[in-house]
């Protein structure tokens, strides 16, 4: 389950992130999204490879890090752009961060 903490961390990274990496600080967190928002999910990194897989690259070879990967002062985020839930819902970027026995996520599309 993720703790306050993680959650908050994970919010500083997405802050962080959405700044192109410049800093942020607790009073940024509520601009990005909602403690409700976030998801726990027990799939590892590569669970999400596997399933949203790997763009081609222009020799189309498949890269080993997923769309975009982006470390910032709070974390690994990993985001993949522009993605659909399902067939018929508005696309959004799906942003995941691991904590190593969870992973927190926020989808801004419609789910």
């Amino acid at each position: 389950m993720l703790t306050q903490q993680q959650r908050d961390t994970f919010r500083l990274a997405l802050a962080s992130y959405n700044n192109l990496g410049g800093e942020v600080d607790a009073t940024d967190i509520d601009d990005v999204c909602s403690d409700n928002q976030i998801v726990e999910t027990r799939e590892t990194i590569d669970d999400f490879f596997a399933a949203r897989g790997r763009r081609l690259d222009r020799n189309g070879n498949r890269p080993a890090t997923p769309y975009e990967q982006e470390a910032t002062a709070h974390g690994v985020i990993y985001v993949w752009r522009n993605v659909q839930s399902r067939p018929g819902m508005t696309r959004g970027n799906l942003h995941v961060m691991d904590f190593g026995d969870v992973r927190a996520c926020y989808f801004s599309g419609q789910v």
